[in-house]
C-alpha cells in the first residue's frame, strides 16, 4: 500500500492518506483548516472528531458514542425502546406455549411441517451486503466481550469471525484471491454474484464497518473490563485501525480465509 497517496478535503484542505478517513472527516467539516494538517503525520482535526469528553447520544435508545460516524450508524437501524412490543411479544410467546402444552400431537405434526419448511430455507443462504450486516443483534454479551478481550488484535479477529464463520454464511461477503492484485472479491446483492473493488478501498471500509462494531459492545461493556483491556480498546478506537501494519494484516486475513469464500455463489 502506497504512503505516498493522499485525499485532500476540498473545503478546507486537510490530507488525508485513506479515501474513507476524508469521507468521515467530510461529515463535520467546518471548512476550517487544522494547523497540524501541513505535516505528513497530520491527525484528524478536533472539529472533525468528537472530544474524548464529549458524548453522541442516541435520539431514540439512549445509547452513546464517542464518535459521530458510529452514531450515524447506529442510528440506521435502531428501533428505540419500546416496551409495549416486547411486552405484547412475550404475551404471544407464553399463549403458544400454553397451546403447545394442551395439543402436544398436534405440535408434533406442526415440528415436521416446520422441519421441512427450515430445511428448504436452509438450502438458499442470502448474502448480506458488506456494512448491512446485523451482526450486533446476533451476537451474544459473551461472544462481544470476548471480542473485546482480544485487545490489539480484537480488529482482526472481529473480522475473521464475522466474515469466515459458518456460523453466520450471510456474512462471507468478502474475499482476496490474489494476493498480488489490486483488486478484491465484495458480493453485489443486487446482481447476486461477487464484483471485482479497489482492494484498498475495500479493506478501508471493512475496518470502519468493523471499528464501529467494536466501539458499540466497548460503550456496552466498557464497566465490565480490565483496565488494560479498556486502554487498548481505547488505543484502537483513537486510531480506527488507520496504519499500514493493520491493514496489511487485514489483508492477509482476506487472503488466507479465501477458500471459506464461494464467489461463484448466486
Amino acid at each position: 500500500m502506497s504512503t505516498e497517496r493522499q485525499y485532500t478535503c476540498a473545503q478546507c484542505g486537510n490530507n488525508y492518506k485513506h479515501r474513507q478517513s476524508l469521507h468521515r472527516h467530510k461529515t463535520n467539516c467546518n471548512g476550517a483548516q487544522s494547523s497540524e494538517s501541513v505535516s505528513k503525520m497530520s491527525i484528524p482535526a478536533q472539529d472533525c472528531f468528537d472530544n474524548k469528553k464529549s458524548k453522541l447520544t442516541c435520539d431514540n435508545c439512549d445509547k452513546e458514542y464517542k464518535h459521530i460516524q458510529s452514531k450515524n450508524r447506529h442510528m440506521k437501524t435502531c428501533t428505540g425502546k419500546n416496551y409495549e412490543t416486547e411486552i405484547n411479544n412475550l404475551k404471544k410467546l407464553v399463549n403458544e406455549l400454553l397451546i403447545k402444552v394442551n395439543n402436544p400431537v398436534s405440535e408434533i405434526n406442526n415440528i415436521n411441517s416446520n422441519n421441512i419448511i427450515n430445511n428448504n430455507i436452509n438450502n438458499t443462504i442470502n448474502i448480506v451486503a458488506l456494512g448491512k450486516e446485523n451482526i450486533n443483534e446476533l451476537l451474544s454479551k459473551a461472544e462481544k466481550i470476548n471480542i473485546l478481550n482480544k485487545k490489539a488484535n480484537a480488529l482482526p479477529y472481529m473480522i475473521e469471525y464475522m466474515h469466515f464463520n459458518n456460523k453466520f454464511p450471510q456474512f462471507k461477503n468478502i474475499a482476496i484471491t490474489n494476493s498480488k492484485s489490486l483488486w478484491a472479491h465484495v458480493y453485489n446483492v443486487n446482481e447476486k454474484k461477487f464484483q471485482l473493488v479497489d482492494k484498498t478501498e475495500l479493506v478501508e471500509e471493512l475496518i470502519d464497518y468493523r471499528v464501529c462494531d467494536i466501539e458499540e459492545y466497548y460503550t456496552e461493556y466498557k464497566d465490565e473490563l480490565e483496565e488494560p483491556v479498556q486502554h487498548k480498546i481505547e488505543e484502537l478506537l483513537e486510531h480506527r485501525g488507520e496504519n499500514t501494519e493493520t491493514y496489511d494484516k487485514i489483508k492477509l486475513l482476506l487472503f488466507n480465509n479465501r477458500h471459506k469464500i464461494d464467489i461463484k455463489c448466486k
